[in-house]
């Protein structure tokens, strides 16, 4: 066999061996997006339930799919089944830590009654106004489980400063009803 021969055999073998190694990867990540697809769908539809499995399949085709892993935490979270969705929801902010993931495990531990663990894990600022807005709510309805009333009336007060000073810095025509 000439070297030419042998050289493309060889060139032939590592193209193989490079399209199986990718294979199965390109694969998973196929099924899970489909399986999140179809999750989205489902709910779409008012079942809440089957977009649930779907999305525990997605995890299962793909343990590291952060996006199924933190939309399964809300609908858990939405289905009242609050165990799961904090589990769910602090493996996906703890991967990648932001406000939306914050703020929904923030709730889920309200629901569990861990007003201290909710004060550990949301902070009171935020990218968008709305979500600084209702992160404020979170930590100010865990100090009320707490009894820290004082602490509960002032946060509340400091935000609603904060957003009237927000909405007075707009021009008339930019404000809502103008």
């Amino acid at each position: 066999m000439s070297t030419l021969v042998r050289g493309r055999h060889a060139a032939i073998a590592a193209g193989i061996l490079l399209l199986g190694a990718g294979g199965p990867t390109l694969a998973v990540a196929a099924s899970a997006g489909g399986f999140l697809e179809d999750a989205q769908q489902r709910y779409q539809k008012g079942d809440l339930r089957a977009a649930i499995i779907q999305l525990r399949n997605a995890l299962q085709a793909d343990s590291n799919d952060l996006d199924a892993r933190r939309t399964l935490g809300r609908l858990y979270l939405e289905s009242g089944q609050y165990e799961p969705a904090e589990k769910e929801l602090r493996r996906a902010y703890e991967a990648r830590p932001d406000d939306t993931t914050e703020l929904l495990l923030g709730r889920a531990l309200l629901a569990l009654d861990r007003p201290e663990d909710v004060l550990k894990v949301v902070r009171g600022t935020a990218e968008e106004v709305g979500t600084a807005q209702q992160k404020t709510l979170v930590r100010a309805e865990a100090m009320l489980n707490l009894e820290r009333l004082d602490e509960a009336a002032a946060i509340s007060r400091r935000r609603a400063t904060k957003c009237r000073s927000f909405w007075t810095s707009l021009p008339t025509r930019s404000r809502p009803g103008s």
